[in-house]
């Protein structure tokens, strides 16, 4: 909350926890602009996605090194959200992994 002060934002709510566990009680009860999704390949919970597809969240952004996963997730929110960029860094140039960036847009 201190960083929240700082940048002087403080009509802004941040949650942070199990996201399996905390959005769907979440989104029943608020509207989010932005939901931040680290994706890992082992945690992939269809369920999830069902919730984000319900939701009205208008922006999702999905960010990790499983591309194949995000794809998977994107796809199967393409009804409900269109693709509105793809961005890849390179966070460990001694390592052969890329991080891919996912932006989801509300259709």
């Amino acid at each position: 909350m201190n960083n929240v002060r700082l940048m002087g934002r403080m009509n802004v709510n941040y949650e942070s926890g199990k996201m399996d566990i905390l959005f769907p009680t979440l989104c029943k009860a608020r509207h989010f602009d932005l939901v931040m999704v680290h994706v890992r390949e082992a945690k992939y919970d269809p369920h999830f996605i069902s919730n984000l597809r319900l939701s009205t969240t208008r922006h999702i952004l999905l960010f990790g090194d499983h591309l194949s996963t995000m794809a998977k997730m994107a796809g199967e929110l393409k009804e409900n959200y269109r693709l509105a960029k793809i961005v890849n860094l390179d966070g460990a140039p001694n390592g052969s992994t890329l991080t891919t960036i996912m932006r989801l847009d509300l259709a």
